[in-house]
């Protein structure tokens, strides 16, 4: 099987840097947010940019649904903005009082989530594009800077895994906003007072079991 990197290469080669990435399930497209303000949907197997997606500032986060029809992104603009992927139309544009650094979206594309740094972190209906609720950070852990560095939701979507910046690993109902269950990844080296944040987290397709990938090149299976 062939390796079609060459027009990634191409593209990545100009000076311009990717801060996100996410890709659809078959892989044939990356959604790639760029310092230049921009997103764009970039066609992994033929090469080219498919559509661009506009923010004033640098796009810190992105994400798609898993039928690729929606996308959301985040930028230090302080603003996270849902997508039409068919038509490039912005469907909402929902403000927060700091650069957005953490998006997701349900599988479905019914939910999803942006979280910005110092601010609060918002669970949206897609549809209507009201607020459904937002995640309970607390009032210290705001004021430390200590917010959501990724998140996943569940199949489902009932369920929504969120990592910290502080080892912290969540699991939350969706519907009721309420945390389920939560883990503390270890630390490299447990004398020394080094944190990390979670850069992956996942569901392991396995009843109860979770996965999460810390800053400092642990990846733990977590169970309930």
């Amino acid at each position: 099987m062939g390796c079609h990197h060459g027009a990634i290469t191409d593209f990545l080669d100009r000076p311009n840097e990717v801060m996100a990435v996410d890709l659809t399930p078959n892989g044939n497209y990356a959604l790639l947010g760029l310092e230049d303000y921009s997103a764009v949907l970039f066609d992994v197997k033929r090469g080219g940019i498919q559509r661009t997606f506009y923010h004033t500032d640098r796009v810190r986060a992105v994400a798609l649904s898993n039928d690729g029809k929606l996308a959301i992104t985040g930028a230090e603009d302080q603003t996270a903005k849902l997508w039409d992927m068919n038509t490039g139309k912005e469907l909402f544009n929902w403000a927060h009082a700091d650069e957005v650094v953490t998006v997701a979206l349900s599988p479905d594309g019914t939910r999803a989530l942006s979280v910005a740094k110092y601010d609060k972190a918002v669970v949206w209906d897609t549809t209507t594009g009201k607020a459904i609720g937002e995640l309970p950070l607390g009032a210290s852990a705001l004021r430390r800077g200590q917010t959501f560095t990724s998140a996943r939701f569940s199949n489902d979507s009932k369920q929504l895994l969120t990592g910290n910046s502080d080892r912290l690993v969540q699991l939350w109902d969706t519907n009721k906003l309420k945390l389920i269950d939560h883990w503390t990844v270890p630390k490299r080296d447990p004398w020394k007072p080094t944190s990390a944040a979670i850069l992956a987290v996942s569901f392991s397709g396995k009843s109860k079991q979770y996965f999460a990938v810390a800053s400092n090149g642990y990846t733990h299976l977590l169970t309930r």
